[in-house]
C-alpha cells in the first residue's frame, strides 16, 4: 500500500518513514510507532493502515480516522455501580451512536449521562493505563481546571490527591509533614513525590 492508495480511503492518513541501523526494525515496534503518531493520549490513538520493515529504512502508515470509524471515538465513563472512571468508545452505526461501555472492575453495564469527550477536556486526560489511574476514591473533577501545565503531568498531579474526603491530618505521617515541613493539615494532597499518604489505622 501506498500513501495515496491509503489517502483515497481515509484522507487523513500519514507515513512515517524511518531511517535505522541495519536490520534493528520490527513489525511491532512500527505498529508502536504508527498508532502514536498523533500522540499517547486516548484521543490521539491511530490504526496502522500498513507496514514494511527494511534493512536500513522502514516505513508505517496510519490513520486516526481508520481507528475512530472502527473502534469508535474514546471517552470517559464514570460506572453508576462502582464509581469507576474507565475509558469506552462511542462508535456511528447506521445513522445512530453506540457506547460500548463495560465496567472492567463490576462488569455492570452502561455508565453515568455524564460522558466526556477526552478531546474537548484536558482535565480528564489520563495514559493508556486509564484503568490503574483512574480509581473510584479519587474524582478527577478535584484536579484544578484551570490547570495549565503540560498534559503530561496530569498523571503525576493526579497522583498527588489523597483520597476523596481526606485530608493530611488522616495520615500517619502528618505529625511529621505539619510540625517539621510545615504541611497543613487540612490539605488534599500530598507534598511529596510520589505520594506518601498511608492512612491511620
Amino acid at each position: 500500500m501506498t500513501l495515496k492508495q491509503a489517502q483515497k480511503l481515509y484522507g487523513d492518513s500519514v507515513q512515517v518513514k524511518m531511517t535505522h541501523a541495519d536490520y534493528c526494525m520490527t513489525t511491532s515496534m512500527l505498529e508502536h510507532i504508527g498508532t502514536r503518531t498523533w500522540g499517547v493520549t486516548p484521543d490521539k490513538q491511530a490504526k496502522v493502515l500498513y507496514t514494511k520493515v527494511g534493512k536500513r529504512v522502514s516505513v508505517v502508515i496510519s490513520s486516526r480516522e481508520a481507528f475512530i470509524k472502527e473502534t469508535g471515538k474514546p471517552v470517559v465513563c464514570k460506572c453508576s455501580a462502582c464509581g469507576l472512571y474507565y475509558l469506552a468508545y462511542r462508535r456511528s452505526i447506521d445513522a445512530h451512536d453506540e457506547l460500548n461501555a463495560q465496567c472492567p472492575k463490576c462488569e455492570s453495564l452502561g455508565c453515568d449521562s455524564d460522558i466526556v469527550h477526552l478531546e474537548t477536556s484536558r482535565k480528564f486526560w489520563m495514559n493508556e493505563k486509564i484503568v490503574n489511574l483512574l480509581v473510584p476514591n479519587k474524582d478527577p473533577e478535584r484536579v484544578a481546571v484551570m490547570y495549565d501545565s503540560a498534559q503530561e503531568d496530569f498523571p503525576a498531579q493526579y497522583d498527588m490527591l489523597l483520597p476523596d474526603g481526606k485530608r493530611c491530618s488522616d495520615c500517619i505521617k502528618s505529625n511529621t509533614c505539619c510540625s517539621v515541613f510545615g504541611q497543613k493539615e487540612g490539605n488534599t494532597d500530598c507534598q511529596w513525590h510520589p505520594s506518601r499518604y498511608s492512612p491511620k489505622e
